[in-house]
């Protein structure tokens, strides 16, 4: 039946391949949250609120087996689903590790540790605080930043923050990570604001509450690289400094070993082979990606699919939970 479905529209193929695959053995949907906070502005839409974010922990309590996203999975007697949050925003011990422990629903946090410790925001965080919370842009004019000892420069037209974010948000995403923070000073100091000045509502996670959250028995932790970069634009020996540093620097910090890992930003052109291979070789289990689809046996556990969770009030978010059994 599956190679009768070839040349069915992809998203169609797809889409039965994923309940023929169910109707085999019942999945694990993994989801990824960033953030629990209500903030006025959210262009990444990363935030649910801490209201919706309760209502959707207590619906899946109540139709789906919670699963750690550490354990073996397979065999199952019904759907479970396995809870995950990217970044490591300190909104994650104040405002979702509570609700996680009153509803004792487990959770795994994969963190990317090269801000800790310090007063940046992650980079998209610093992109909008420097465009989209600035109503005093200057004239369009040149950037220009040192990478690697070479001088680098950008041109622009564009007369509103929000195009300027729009265009620059994914040629931030691009950049190596020490040439994205020369990168970010330059478009700061021509913005007038402070380069790299965190606001406390969009605080990465100190040293402290990292132990805080690794101290509760709800959770677990992972790493998410140093720089939080996308994996496939770097050299090998770049990415195994992601990675590995991360893992080490996140073990040194917690004191036990860690075995989880996600790509950052996770989907299919973020990361490579030569990702998934150096996962392996640095010891780790299991690695999420970002995409649709739901965990099987047969899975590739250096690239688990994940689905992503806004928002959404309890009515869509129980349609969409629907929706990814077979998305």
């Amino acid at each position: 039946m599956i190679n009768r479905l070839a040349h069915l529209p992809l998203n169609t193929a797809k889409c039965v391949r994923n309940i023929v695959a169910n109707l085999i053995e019942h999945p694990v949907i993994v989801l990824t949250y960033h953030r629990v906070a209500d903030l006025s502005n959210d262009p990444q839409l990363l935030a649910v609120s801490p209201k919706q974010f309760h209502e959707q922990i207590c619906y899946l309590k109540k139709h789906y087996e919670i699963v750690h996203f550490k354990d073996n999975w397979f065999p199952r007697k019904k759907t479970g689903v396995a809870i995950t949050f990217d970044d490591g925003y300190a909104d994650n011990l104040h405002a979702a590790l509570p609700i996680l422990e009153e509803e004792k629903v487990p959770a795994t946090f994969f963190i990317t540790t090269g801000g800790i410790g310090t007063e940046q925001e992650f980079w998209w965080d610093d992109l909008e605080r420097i465009l989209l919370a600035n109503n005093k842009l200057p004239e369009k004019c040149q950037l220009s930043w040192e990478t690697k000892g070479k001088e680098r420069c950008f041109n622009f037209q564009e007369t509103s923050g929000r195009q300027l974010y729009n265009r620059l948000h994914p040629f931030t995403k691009k950049l190596p990570g020490r040439e994205r923070q020369s990168f970010l000073t330059s478009l700061a100091e021509w913005a007038g604001v402070c380069p790299h000045q965190g606001r406390d509502s969009h605080r990465i996670i100190t040293l402290g509450e990292l132990h805080a959250l690794n101290n509760s028995s709800m959770t677990t932790m992972g790493a998410h690289t140093l720089n939080h970069v996308q994996l496939s634009q770097l050299t090998e020996h770049e990415q195994r400094i992601e990675i590995n540093g991360a893992k080490s620097q996140l073990e040194k910090w917690l004191g036990e070993e860690v075995m989880l890992f996600s790509y950052p930003f996770g989907g299919h052109f973020d990361f490579n082979k030569t990702s998934m291979r150096l996962c392996k070789e640095a010891g780790f289990t299991k690695v999420a990606a970002n995409y649709s689809g739901q965990a099987h046996r047969f899975t590739n556990s250096y690239a688990i699919p994940r689905q992503l969770v806004r928002n959404w009030g309890i009515d869509q978010f129980a349609a969409n939970m629907k929706r990814f059994h077979f998305l």
